[in-house]
């Protein structure tokens, strides 16, 4: 613990002589600030963005209304996280040593990287992590009832911060199940102990989703989905798909369609290179399909009027801010999710192309981290040094394991919170930066276990079959 807190003090130290807990804004800081002043609670169930990150800026804001504290909270709160982190590794490994080796990467990974952001970003990687962490303890310790009310409020508040955390709603029973045969082996009941992590986290969820259709009429997380959607939609229509739609559809396609080959976007295809529609994906929302879809929700039906409607990014600017919330928002979320999902019918084939190609592209970013590359490294030079000293050093039948069953935990963990959140993203996304680069969160933690149960072998090579010579990380 105390090799992780002097870490803590270094990184604080150096984020403060060099900038970097200045405040900054990002293009969502607005839309956040006004959720941030709604006063009811159909409003709040109504709007663009879950409550959470709102919420959080209402809470902050008679500690400091320029925001100069925020990063400091969010820096706090991450380095919370990794402790909680530690502690469980270390509970679960029964290795302080270990727990070191697993939690230090987190520091120099995307985690710090968002906390001056006024943005979901870093609060919802700490709250991802902080379920990962109660993930372990749990496991280790699943009679403990404060553990399964942690885990499930961990999940839901991930989830109400940042949509992009109901990836957490798979991975923590499917992940959970390995995580769980790593600390109880034999004992465990899978069954039972699957269908217990995954009451604990959709429990919460499902019923707030139920409380937004009693109160608002919609079913789901947040009035954003319609939104997500549109931005992979517009890309795929042209004169043909627009002939294919129902009625209801066709004006909102056929005003998006116009604009698009206005500005000289082409429609997406299998034969398109993806990265040029990923770019585009913001632009079709924000630039296209929300000015439009907030005239047809002000009863706009004229297709002359909407030729008329101003076509630009209004978000960033209060005096051109669309609405965020209220009935409008609604009925411009269903109008974009019917036609979304029209288009994808009309389109399967090239809706999986956009989600192979999403998914991919995300994944191939996990080569453009440095943590990622230099813990690689390290870990082909003392692979084939532990082989050697382990077979110099112990016969083959006692030869103990290479991978520790922590190492195998956190492995399966790290794997599934890749996946997870990346084929959410696929489906609903583009693989942009703030989305990506969290999914690679754990991956450094494994490579840290990979290198600590390696250095192990090479260090202690035949203590497992000596009597009395020092203890091994579970």
């Amino acid at each position: 613990m105390f090799w992780l807190v002097v870490q803590f003090v270094l990184l604080a130290r150096r984020f403060v002589t060099t900038g970097q807990l200045e405040p900054q804004r990002v293009p969502d800081t607005l839309s956040y600030e006004v959720m941030a002043g709604v006063t009811s609670l159909r409003d709040a169930l109504s709007g663009v963005r879950t409550y959470g990150y709102p919420l959080f800026l209402k809470l902050c804001g008679p500690l400091s209304e320029d925001y100069a504290l925020i990063p400091i909270i969010q820096m706090a709160l991450f380095f919370l996280a990794v402790t909680l982190f530690y502690a469980a590794v270390r509970e679960f490994s029964g290795s302080s040593w270990m727990a070191l080796a697993i939690a230090s990467p987190l520091l120099y990974t995307c985690g710090l990287v968002y906390i001056k952001r006024i943005g979901t970003d870093a609060p919802a990687i700490a709250l991802a992590l902080t379920a990962v962490s109660l993930l372990l303890l749990v496991a280790k310790r699943p009679g403990s009832a404060l553990r399964w009310i942690g885990l499930g409020l961990a999940v839901f508040l991930a989830c109400q911060v940042r949509p992009s955390s109901l990836f957490l709603l798979l991975l923590i029973p499917l992940a959970g199940v390995v995580v769980g045969a790593c600390a109880r082996g034999p004992a465990l009941r899978v069954l039972p102990f699957a269908s217990a992590l995954a009451a604990v986290t959709t429990g919460p969820f499902l019923l707030f989703c139920l409380l937004r259709l009693f109160v608002v009429g919609e079913f789901g997380l947040v009035s954003f989905t319609g939104y997500n959607a549109i931005g992979i939609a517009a890309s795929m229509l042209d004169a043909e798909v627009l002939r294919e739609l129902p009625e209801e559809n066709h004006l909102l396609a056929w005003a998006i369609l116009r604009e698009r080959k206005r500005r000289n976007m082409r429609p997406f295809t299998f034969h398109s290179a993806p990265r040029p529609f990923f770019e585009l994906y913001s632009r079709n929302i924000f630039y296209i399909a929300e000015p439009l879809g907030t005239a047809m929700a002000s009863g706009v039906r004229d297709p002359d009027e909407l030729l008329q409607v101003p076509l630009l990014k209004q978000r960033e600017n209060p005096k051109t801010l669309p609405p965020l919330y209220g009935e409008r928002v609604l009925t411009m979320n269903r109008m974009f999710s019917s036609l979304s999902s029209q288009v994808f019918r009309a389109r399967p084939g090239l809706y999986l192309k956009w989600v192979r190609d999403s998914f991919t592209g995300g994944l191939a970013r996990i080569v453009a981290c440095p943590s990622h590359v230099l813990l690689t490294g390290l870990l082909l030079l003392a692979y084939p040094l532990a082989l050697l000293r382990q077979r110099e050093a112990t016969p083959a039948a006692s030869s103990p394991a290479i991978l520790s069953m922590t190492t195998i935990a956190v492995g399966g963990v790290a794997v599934a919170f890749v996946v997870f959140q990346l084929l959410l993203t696929a489906v609903v996304n583009r693989p942009d930066d703030r989305l990506v680069g969290p999914a690679f969160l754990l991956v450094p933690s494994f490579l840290g276990a990979l290198l600590f149960d390696l250095g192990r072998l090479i260090g202690t090579s035949g203590s497992a079959s000596t009597p009395g010579r020092g203890r091994s990380a579970r």
